[in-house]
């Protein structure tokens, strides 16, 4: 948003679609506040996408107010002297712009003249005394009292300490494959089997050979035959 001077402007103050602000070189002239509050004005047509001069005032207004000693009455001053007042509406406007700026003088500098304004149900047209009676306000600019800021003590915070959950570990349950013969081989093969084992091994203690007196007699008679039969034919 930029601010132009142009000489030629048929009034003091334009505002284009692009946000540039085109002023009349007379508003140099003009008093700080009073070229501030035409300023705001039409920043307010802008930013506020409105055509409505009450709307731009009171936003110019909210803008200007305690910038500097006696503000409100310099604002007041600045439409009073700005506006040519050749239709009904800048009556209207300065009424309404009055009424805001007796608001705001009577809420923030406690001043009883600023109410009874707002209480007088006065004419548009009662132009003089409007204007005498908003001289005599006592618009005193007080700085607002800023205490130095202290921040806040915090402790830091730590939490309470609470050891991770590790749940027990459980491996998943797989049952055991057994083939369709198990219960056969449990309930039959096995014992068959122990059976013939134990068979076998009585088998075999029966068959076990005992060498007795007997045995050797007959192995000693064998060998005398068999020595007589080979040895002595020759």
């Amino acid at each position: 948003m930029n601010i132009f001077y142009v000489k030629n402007l048929s009034g003091l103050a334009e505002i284009t679609k692009n946000g540039n602000i085109y002023l009349n070189e007379k508003v140099k002239n003009l008093p700080k506040i009073t070229r501030n509050f035409i300023i705001e004005h039409e920043k307010a047509h802008y930013l506020l996408k409105t055509d409505n001069e009450f709307i731009a005032d009171f936003y110019s207004l909210q803008k200007n107010k305690f910038t500097e000693y006696k503000s409100l009455k310099k604002i007041v001053e600045s439409v009073l002297n700005t506006l040519p007042f050749d239709r009904q509406e800048h009556f209207e406007r300065l009424n309404n712009l009055i009424f805001n700026v007796a608001k705001i003088d009577y809420i923030e500098n406690k001043n009883k003249k600023a109410l009874n304004l707002m209480r007088t149900n006065r004419d548009i047209f009662d132009f003089p005394e409007i204007k005498s009676e908003i001289q005599e306000y006592s618009d005193i600019y007080k700085p607002e009292y800023k205490p130095e800021y202290k921040p806040e003590y915090k402790p830091e915070y730590k939490p309470e300490y609470k050891p991770e959950y590790k749940p027990e570990y459980k491996p998943e349950y797989k049952p055991e494959y057994k083939s369709e013969n198990y219960r056969i081989m449990d309930d039959s093969y096995f014992r068959k089997l122990q059976r013939r084992m134990l068979e076998i091994e009585e088998g075999k203690k029966e068959s076990k050979f005992e060498i007795t007196t007997n045995h050797i007699v007959l192995i000693g008679i064998v060998l005398v035959f068999i020595y007589l039969i080979f040895f002595k034919s020759k």
